[in-house]
């Protein structure tokens, strides 16, 4: 059994490769999703009031982790994008992050790859 074996996920990202996930990462990737659905949730108005940065400190299995919630407002629309990196080795390992737009009308779209570039 080798370093490997621990892991129960596996699949190929474009222009990134195989990708293998463990439990650890499976939670902390449904934890980000659950974060960014609960946001998208809210009123609109809350929403808007929400600080620029904040960070949620949370356990899995012992181990201490922050998702960190950004909000940047443009013109036209305010971007929301919830994150979580695991430091596997040094300052290495994934990054899980989930966005959405919500525009000035109130509607709310999921926010594309090239939206979340600046996170990832």
């Amino acid at each position: 059994m080798g370093f490997l074996s621990n892991y129960s996920i596996k699949f190929e990202v474009p222009d990134v490769g195989i990708v293998i996930i463990d439990d650890t990462d499976q939670a902390i990737c449904d934890l980000v999703h659950e974060k960014n659905n609960e946001l998208k949730n809210m009123c609109p108005e809350i929403l808007r009031r929400l600080p620029q940065f904040n960070i949620e400190k949370f356990k899995i299995q012992n181990n201490s982790y922050g998702i960190a919630t950004w909000h940047d407002e443009y013109p036209d629309h305010d971007l929301y994008v919830t994150q979580c990196k695991r430091y596997i080795f040094f300052q290495y390992g994934p990054l899980y992050t989930a966005g959405f737009i919500l525009h000035r009308d109130g509607s709310i779209v999921h926010a594309t790859d090239s939206d979340l570039r600046e996170y990832k």
